[in-house]
């Protein structure tokens, strides 16, 4: 699947904080590709704290978010005896979004079993069956299918 992350890094007038927003699919393969650009925006200015919005990307697996959850983490140690407000944080929908192209997959999986279900499943049978000739059980079938679709 083709799983692209787009990302925008915003610099406001405020040289305390930058927004780096990400669109797209956040999976584990492509967060180390995130990683380096948060630190770059860190590099700019000492002591800027940096949100990483995620309420925009199509698709978050949970993996790629205990990643950055980790790194976030590893980043804000710091020896400082004095609190400050932490260098990296993740603002997130609070339901993961499904990856799209995946969701029409499973769609499709589903008509398909349904499909094939109804295909399989058991008819009644009728006592007044008639004649067995072929040309009678196609008349029947398409007496079926006219049923079927009116």
């Amino acid at each position: 699947m083709n799983h692209r992350l787009n990302v925008l890094v915003r610099l406001d007038l405020d040289p305390r904080s930058a927004v780096v927003v990400v669109s797209g699919c956040l999976t584990e393969a492509n967060v180390p590709a995130l990683v380096p650009l948060i630190r770059r925006t860190r590099a700019i200015i000492p002591g800027l704290r940096v949100t990483v919005d995620l309420a925009g990307a199509k698709h978050i697996d949970h993996p790629a978010v205990e990643t950055l959850q980790q790194f976030a983490d590893s980043e804000g140690l710091s020896l400082d005896p004095i609190p400050s407000p932490p260098p990296i944080v993740l603002r997130m929908p609070a339901l993961l979004p499904d990856c799209p192209a995946l969701a029409r997959t499973y769609a499709g999986l589903a008509v398909a079993a349904s499909a094939e279900t109804s295909a399989y499943a058991p008819r009644p049978v009728r006592r007044d069956a008639g004649p067995t000739t072929a040309a009678a059980r196609a008349r029947r079938r398409t007496a079926r299918v006219g049923e079927l679709v009116s």
